[in-house]
This record gives structure tokens, sequence and C-alpha cells, in this order.
């Protein structure tokens, strides 16, 4: 228990990632993978096969897979905000007909912007976010 406090100290004061708060982060059930899987499906779907490429890519070559796997979890979060603007979420009706092609390019370049603000709010680390603001 003193090593778990420890281990949150140090990541609080230091802005150090922790192998456990990444497999935490990791987890589905994580209310905010939640809420992208109820509002964003195929987005989900889509971070949950990267996170999966990408991390196997990142062991191979000796890169932190478990950091690679969480930021794949969450680089599209920002998608929450327009969720039916992204061809993986949407359904018959395409929402960019009805807009200039100006409107849609900065409603689907704002999910990266979105994304780290819903990364900030629920106060993600900074190497996580890092893959929301690279990830383009």
């Amino acid at each position: 228990m003193f090593t778990y406090v420890l281990v949150y100290m140090l990541e609080k004061a230091f802005g150090y990632v922790s192998d456990i708060t990444l497999v935490e982060l990791s987890n589905i059930n994580n209310p905010l993978l939640k809420r992208l899987s109820e509002t964003c499906p195929g987005t989900f779907q889509h971070s949950l096969q990267i996170s999966i490429l990408a991390s196997e890519a990142a062991a191979r070559i000796g890169a932190k897979a478990q950091l690679v796997r969480t930021g794949a979890l969450y680089h599209d979060i920002g998608k929450m905000s327009n969720p039916a603007f992204f061809t993986e979420n949407q359904s018959r009706m395409n929402p960019h007909s009805q807009l200039s092609f100006d409107q849609s390019a900065q409603i689907i370049i704002s999910h990266v912007t979105e994304g780290v603000k819903i990364a900030e709010k629920a106060m993600l680390p900074k190497a996580v976010i890092n893959f929301i603001t690279t990830h383009h």
C-alpha cells in the first residue's frame, strides 16, 4: 500500500507516469473510455485496433509498449465533441453535406484540440496527451 502511495506522489511531483497508472488508464471500463465507446463506437473500435498494433510495434523496437497502448486508446477522444462528423460513427446521413468544405475541415481538424481539452479535464498524464496532439 505504501508503495502505491509513493508511486502516486512521485507521479504528481515529477510528471512521471508509472505502468500502474497506464494499466489503469487502459482499462476499457475507465469512465472516459466507456464514454468514448458509447458516444463514438466506431472511433472506439478504431482506437482499440490501433492500440494493439502500435503496442506490438513498440514492444518489438524496445519502446514503451504500455504507454503506446494507452496513448493510442485516447488519441481520438476529441471526436466525442462531434461524433457524427467522423465516418466511422456515421449512420446514413452525412452531416458534412450540409456544410461548406471549410466548415467540414474545421470540425475534423478540431478533434485534436477538443481531445486535449477533454484529456486535461480528465487529468490524463501529459505523456498520454502528447499522443492526442501529435497523432496527425
